[in-house]
């Protein structure tokens, strides 16, 4: 199964790359490092459902990079009006992002796709695989696909 999985490897840093680009004017790319990310992180999770599959997408991001994307998303300009309920919110929002772009996938041969709402992950499922991605500023973004219960 995580064959599978690392086929959707490649549109989950298209999903990635474009939230971030769009939402946060932010760019990013694939590195090859998947290893954990420097804490504290914050780690989301949206969960996908068709009829005959259930996905679990994670992104985990650094607390700075989260900052960054509220401060962006939100268009504040001073960074210490940002809190942390606003960066773990903007992180929760890229997620979802993340989640419905990577839906278009399964959802484009008509297949009904619901997304669960973005949630903070406490831990990763065993199997899943991992995408690593850098921004400009040289922050660190983890991903995960793992298959979940139906």
């Amino acid at each position: 199964m995580s064959h599978d999985l690392t086929a959707l490897l490649p549109e989950l840093a298209d999903s990635v790359a474009v939230s971030l680009q769009e939402g946060a004017f932010i760019m990013a790319w694939p590195v090859d490092d998947v290893g954990p990310l420097p804490s504290p992180s914050v780690d989301t999770e949206v969960t996908m459902r068709s009829a005959d599959r259930t996905l679990v997408v994670g992104v985990s991001v650094t607390r700075d990079l989260a900052r960054q994307v509220a401060q962006d998303t939100l268009g504040e300009l001073d960074p210490d009006a940002i809190g942390e309920d606003d960066a773990r919110d903007a992180v929760l929002e890229l997620a979802n992002v993340v989640a419905g772009r990577l839906a278009k996938r399964f959802s484009g041969d008509g297949a009904l796709v619901t997304l669960s709402p973005p949630a903070i992950r406490t831990g990763t499922a065993s199997g899943a695989v991992f995408l690593a991605m850098e921004t400009d500023s040289g922050a660190r973004v983890r991903c995960s696909l793992h298959e979940g219960a139906r």
